[in-house]
């Protein structure tokens, strides 16, 4: 079938293009609004339909006239293209910042839809091969490879620990679109993501970190970064590891507290005194632990947001008791909030409830605990940037927060956010879940790894959007919090 005929469209954007039917390479004038289909797959819609592979569009246009592109959606919710032609193309001019023009905003091609050549204003008909590719994925999407994973932790990059290895994809420091291998991973037996370095734990509770040494969080002297994982400076061992963009800590068997970076020394050392802890958590600069027996809540680190639990200052450089809540099972701290699950898996929630991650309409803030009552019990969560999931004891999976990206996993797309916990669609059953910065993953119960949100954190193995690592991209991580004590405006 001619690639003309099966296309069947007329692709146009800021630029100089003009009109194309299924019949001729060079017909003019402004063809009826149409659907982009490539051999009966819907292409146009390249925020909700799913695009597995790059696909090549031929555009043509057949005079020197400017064109704009609008679109709209039919009853079926695809996308149309309607064409209107207007002067100002100069033949020769080279034709930048083009755009696609949708409903609901206005993206740059180049950042969002994929690659082009640059397209010149010439009366004769041009070829303009286009790869098209879809920015975010509101559905669990297999990630590239079909990996079987047992632990995964993720913000930027995102790693997975799988029979053969530890495998990590991203855009901090590797701009890797697909899973690739962690030289010397094969012991692994669990991984902790921090801001732009990872840590692992192998078979004997040893500690390895690679990544960005800042502030000494590799837990290794005298080295500013590692591309494959460093033995951390101490003969201790852990059978926990938490990490964020100041520090990692790791808890021994005993639930004793250890730590390097802004939190301890260079290497690991005592932190938190007699305290002993039964599980971890840490997101961008704070970190809890609940205390074993009581359940109860400690928590340290910065505290611009009141994700620490309290309002009297905005840090705290030893651990520091969260009042009003106890009998705690299971904990989870985002960029700027935590929560606790408690013994009858009701939900507790405290910090700066920007996007609704908090359970309720933002901006607001929430310095002390707050049960979110009427909420479906709940036997995981995982907060991140701007957004909170959790597992009920079914493993169905519900988000709630951010949603610009497609973080909630919801075909139906609430906007671009909710403050009502929103189902992931489809009928995966998940065992382990993890969010990051635009994103999240989970493990079913047998041991499929699935991802949903933007794609330059999902490792579908499609190419990553211009510029997606770059400094000062849209795929960069936030810049450091504003203080809640000043009043503070929501992060970008």
């Amino acid at each position: 079938m001619d690639i003309a005929r099966a296309l069947s469209v007329c692709l146009l954007t800021l630029t100089v293009l003009s009109g194309c039917d299924s019949d001729s390479d060079g017909v003019t004038g402004t063809p009826e609004p149409v659907v982009l289909e490539f051999q009966g797959q819907i292409l146009s819609d390249a925020w909700d339909e799913p695009l597995q592979v790059p696909v090549h569009l031929r555009v043509f246009r057949s005079d020197g006239r400017g064109g704009w592109n609008e679109t709209e959606s039919n009853e079926a919710g695809r996308w149309a293209m309607s064409i209107e032609l207007r002067d100002g193309c100069e033949p020769g001019q080279s034709l930048e910042g083009a755009a696609w023009i949708t409903a609901r905003d206005h993206r740059p091609v180049d950042e969002d839809l994929g690659e082009a050549r640059p397209v010149v204003c010439d009366p004769e008909p041009q070829t303009l091969d286009y790869n098209l590719y879809r920015r975010a994925f509101r559905t669990p999407v297999p990630v590239a490879g079909g990996l079987q994973a047992s632990a995964v932790s993720g913000f930027l990059n995102t790693c997975a620990v799988t029979a053969q290895g530890t495998y990590c994809w991203g855009v901090s420091g590797m701009d890797a679109a697909a899973p690739v291998p962690v030289s010397g991973s094969e012991s692994f037996q669990a991984v902790e993501a921090g801001h732009s370095h990872h840590c692992a734990l192998d078979g004997d509770g040893a500690a390895w970190c690679w990544g960005s040494n800042h502030n000494g969080v590799l837990g290794v002297r005298e080295i500013q970064e590692s591309s494959d994982p460093v033995s951390v400076e101490t003969d201790l061992r852990f059978v926990e590891l938490a990490a964020n963009s100041e520090a990692t800590c790791g808890r021994d068997g005993e639930g004793r507290l250890y730590c390097w970076g802004m939190y301890g020394a260079e290497t690991p050392s005592l932190f938190g005194g007699d305290l002993r802890f039964e599980q971890l958590s840490a997101a961008w600069a704070h970190m809890c632990g609940i205390e074993v027996g009581s359940g109860q809540i400690w928590c340290w680190g910065e505290n611009v947001w009141g994700e620490l639990g309290f309002p009297e200052r905005e840090r705290a450089d030893e651990p520091v008791l969260i009042q009003g809540v106890d009998g705690v099972r299971e904990l989870a701290t985002g960029a700027s909030a935590s929560c606790a699950l408690d013994d009858g898996g009701e939900l507790w929630c405290w910090g700066w409830n920007c996007d609704g991650q908090l359970g309720s309409p933002g901006p607001s803030a929430n310095p002390v605990p707050r049960l979110l009552e009427g909420w479906p019990p709940l036997t995981q969560i995982a907060m991140g940037y701007g957004f909170t999931c959790g597992l009920t004891d079914d493993g169905q999976t519900w988000c709630w927060g951010r949603n610009e990206r497609g973080q909630l996993g919801a075909a139906s797309d609430p906007e671009h956010r909710s403050a009502d916990p929103v189902r992931v669609s489809g009928e995966l059953r998940f065992d382990v879940l993890t969010t990051g910065f635009r994103s999240a993953c989970g493990i079913t119960d047998h041991g499929e790894l699935y991802c949903w949100g933007d794609r330059a954190y999902l490792g579908t193995g499609l190419p990553l959007a211009a510029g997606a690592g770059a400094p000062g991209s849209a795929a960069r991580a936030p810049n450091d919090p504003p203080s809640l004590l000043s009043g503070s405006s929501c992060p970008s």
